[in-house]
């Protein structure tokens, strides 16, 4: 726990003792998905037992003996702009009006003023909390500087040596759950098991061992689909998924990774200041759903959505980095065509084993 939490968990530890109360689902905004998890709000209380002295001594002890690399930092812990500039090897960042910008040879970076949106080299990255604005320095959160810039432009020095060797397709859905029902009457379950096949018959044709937690019409439950990829030994766990909205002129392609402890997911609800299994991978998660998002945007033109958090069972329990792609919206018409046609969901398949391919790469060329 103090590993998990740091020194607030610790707090928490030795002042309350946390009840649980019913939790409102985490809305995903314009989806059909009945994969919702509960986000579990855990209030504090203060007061309910009072440690000896030397209890609490031994455990800040302990949490200090405790603290390293897998620490998450507490939201409130901030990093100038300036500073990242100067660590990563940027000039002096540009002044935009209401962006700033870090460029080099290698690697663009525009933060927007009071938004969680920032692109890097041209695609949409949503951090875990908003860009802050001062009198005179730009601040984000330190846990985006830790798990979201930090990978992307050190990507061989987060996964480098990495033996990737089994990797799990988990086509979403599947039996009497037909997930969202599009254009067409196109169902979710049928077009993204169609997609999973086609990557896994890529992917195995490169000699790489693939596992599938369904590769048929029929239905897996939730836990048991990141508990047989714990079970496979899984290096890498993909969720395949299409999208759904009410409103229909809604198009383009997203993809989560699990949100940080301590932050709110990208659609709202609270913040959860839980550590998750899928938590200890955020470097990682953030670096592959990077390259399985632009994977797929290089194959298929279509709208630019972002990398978002949240926590999916799937990512909040995922026993390796992990990542859920919604490849399209099949509410929309013209969307929904496209996902009829076997070339679009085989460029889709293709954009997905590039992705793949393109994080193996980095495992090669050692931190």
């Amino acid at each position: 726990m103090v590993h998990a939490f740091g020194r607030q968990a610790l707090r928490s530890l030795v002042v309350n003792y946390p009840q649980q109360h019913a939790a409102p689902y985490e809305g995903r905004s314009e989806t059909c998905k009945r994969n919702l998890e509960p986000l579990i709000h855990v209030p504090v209380h203060y007061g309910m037992f009072k440690p000896p002295h030397a209890l609490i001594c031994s455990l800040v002890l302990l949490g200090a003996l405790f603290e390293g690399p897998a620490r998450a930092s507490s939201p409130l812990q901030r990093n100038t702009i300036d500073t990242l500039a100067r660590r990563y090897g940027f000039g002096a960042p540009l002044n935009l009006g209401a962006e700033r910008a870090l460029r080099s040879n290698y690697s663009t970076v525009v933060f927007t003023a009071g938004s969680r949106k920032l692109r890097f080299n041209d695609t949409l990255i949503w951090l875990n909390g908003p860009t802050a604005t001062g009198s005179r320095d730009w601040t984000v959160t330190r846990r985006d500087a830790d798990t979201i810039l930090d990978p992307l432009l050190r990507p061989s020095a987060t996964v480098g040596g990495d033996d990737i060797t089994t990797i799990v397709l988990d086509p979403g859905h599947g039996g009497a759950d037909s997930g969202a029902v599009g254009h067409r009457r196109i169902y979710e379950k049928k077009a993204v098991l169609d997609i999973a096949l086609r990557v896994r018959d890529i992917l195995k044709a490169q000699g790489i061992t693939v596992r599938m937690t369904r590769d048929r019409d029929y239905f897996v439950p939730l836990s048991k689909r990141t508990s047989l990829a714990k079970q496979w030994g899984a290096d890498l766990f993909v969720s395949i998924h299409l999208n759904a909205s009410s409103n229909t002129s809604v198009t383009g392609i997203e993809t989560y990774v699990c949100s940080s402890a301590g932050f709110a997911s990208t659609m709202g609800g609270r913040a959860d200041p839980r550590a998750y299994s899928g938590n200890h991978f955020d470097k990682k998660n953030t670096l592959l759903g990077y390259y399985l998002h632009r994977g797929m945007l290089k194959q298929v033109k279509a709208t630019d959505r972002g990398i978002k958090h949240a926590r999916f069972e799937v990512l909040r329990s995922a026993p390796c980095p992990a990542v859920l792609l919604e490849c399209g919206f099949i509410s929309n018409k013209y969307e929904a065509a496209r996902v009829i046609s076997r070339t679009h969901r085989e460029s889709l398949a293709r954009g997905i084993v590039g992705g793949i391919m393109s994080y193996i790469a980095k495992t090669q060329t050692g931190p």
